[in-house]
């Protein structure tokens, strides 16, 4: 008797919760073959600065200091507790100035490029009715989060170095979140 009431209370639990679960969330909307072209031409454009920017701050460099370059990302790379701020200020106490400044030069005008780029695609998206330009939509740019742009210090040569031959991406965030004062 305890069973069969244990059964059917769990029958209509289960009768009353099916809805809920019956109904899944709405699909997330895709883009069209026109936005979804105007996004591959950005990650190639994007794609080309970042290599301009490699080969600009590789050429650069002295084979002495390239060979040092190859040297640190090598221990980085097998260290178990990887020392990045340690690994930029040897990098910038071995540059020349006019390394440095070459280093310095080539990020700033990427930084240009691509900011340029992707004001120009959220004009594009935003006159063929995609998300509107400003706060809220996907491609923000505008004060990084907790501060104006201002107040976050700017990176030495050795760590834009370093933070070009370890690849960017997630190993850029990771360098740079080890970097702060």
């Amino acid at each position: 008797m305890r069973t069969s009431v244990f059964f059917t209370a769990l029958a209509l639990a289960a009768a009353a919760a099916g809805p809920v679960f019956a109904q899944a969330p709405p699909p997330r909307p895709t883009p069209n073959p026109q936005m979804r072209q105007q996004f591959d031409t950005m990650r190639r454009q994007m794609d080309q600065i970042h290599s301009q920017e490699r080969a600009q701050m590789l050429g650069a460099l002295a084979p002495a200091h390239r060979q040092l370059l190859a040297t640190i990302a090598g221990e980085l790379a097998t260290s178990t507790t990887p020392d990045y701020s340690g690994a930029a200020a040897r990098l910038d106490a071995a540059l020349s100035p006019s390394e440095k400044q070459t280093i310095l030069n080539a990020s700033q005008s990427a930084r240009d490029k691509m900011g340029s780029a992707m004001q120009s695609m959220r004009q594009q998206m935003s006159q063929n009715g995609g998300p509107p330009p400003g706060p809220g939509g996907p491609m923000m740019m505008g004060p990084p989060p907790g501060g104006t742009p201002d107040a976050r210090r700017t990176p030495s040569a050795g760590e834009l170095l370093l933070r070009t031959a370890m690849g960017g991406g997630r190993m850029a965030i990771r360098i740079r979140d080890s970097m702060q004062p």
